[in-house]
């Protein structure tokens, strides 16, 4: 299933090479970048103000100018924006700090993967997430796949 992607990350440069790998692999239904936490926000305040679809995943540093990864998550906790709960949230960072891990561990983030190599580990979180969906909704198709009805 496409998915809609926001990524967070000040590094213009892998963004970039991101924004290209991710749009020849089919996976991205719908691709906004923002270099900040601030800006992803008003992003979102945005979508929703405006009744547009919000992301089905976010992709965010954690060492990011403006906030930081971390205070991104707060702030993004606080939002009022309906189908905030329905977004899955992944950390990719180039930080090897265990206490980083543990940290968006105990704020309930279930990814956390590691700076250059977005595709192969987003791919396996939407392949999780496209399980984790047809579990909840068991007459919903994710691969598209024909049902034989004999």
């Amino acid at each position: 299933m496409k998915r809609r992607l926001l990524i967070i990350d000040n590094d213009k440069q892998l963004n970039k090479i991101n924004e290209k790998i991710l749009h020849m692999s089919g996976m991205v239904k719908e691709l906004h970048i923002t270099c900040n936490g601030r800006d992803a926000l008003e992003y979102l305040i945005e979508r929703a103000q405006k009744e547009y679809p919000l992301p089905d995943i976010i992709i965010f540093d954690i060492e990011m100018p403006v906030l930081n990864g971390f205070e991104f998550m707060d702030e993004f906790q606080r939002l009022d924006i309906p189908g905030k709960a329905h977004i899955e949230l992944v950390i990719f960072t180039s930080s090897s700090n265990p206490r980083d891990k543990q940290k968006a561990s105990a704020k309930g983030i279930r990814h956390y993967l590691s700076k250059p190599y977005l595709l192969r580990g987003l791919s396996d979180i939407i392949f999780r997430l496209d399980i984790e969906q047809s579990n909840l909704y068991p007459n919903r198709n994710p691969f598209g796949l024909e049902r034989s009805l004999s």
